[in-house]
């Protein structure tokens, strides 16, 4: 299943494997077609940045959520990107751009990232 097909299935969360990429997915319960990214790691099969390619496939189309980035790269990667930034405890978490678009004048994304 790749990540197309989990949005139309019934499942709630998933762990989905794609070339180069293996990643722990939740819809998001408080922004209505959003994607919580909540874990993903590089797979060892000869490929390279199969997350760069990951988001250059779904990131202009889907509303993310990354939580708890820990890998310095990524931090870099979704700040050069305009990802709305959240400290929480010291550890970063990111909204996409499209996710600011669409939820930036919501109660609950204004109590998470501030306005819009």
């Amino acid at each position: 299943m790749n990540l197309l097909e989990f949005i139309a299935s019934n499942d709630r969360n998933l762990w989905i494997i794609e070339p180069g990429i293996e990643y722990y997915v939740r819809k998001s319960l408080f922004f209505e077609g959003a994607i919580e990214l909540a874990n993903c790691r590089a797979i060892s099969d000869g490929t390279i940045a199969g997350f760069w390619k990951f988001m250059r496939r779904y990131q202009a189309t889907i509303p993310f959520v990354a939580e708890q980035v820990l890998n310095d790269d990524l931090v870099k990667w979704f700040r050069k990107e305009g990802w709305r930034e959240r400290d929480i405890g010291g550890i970063p978490q990111f909204a996409s751009p499209l996710l600011v678009e669409r939820f930036r004048d919501t109660r609950y994304f204004t109590m998470l990232y501030g306005d819009g």
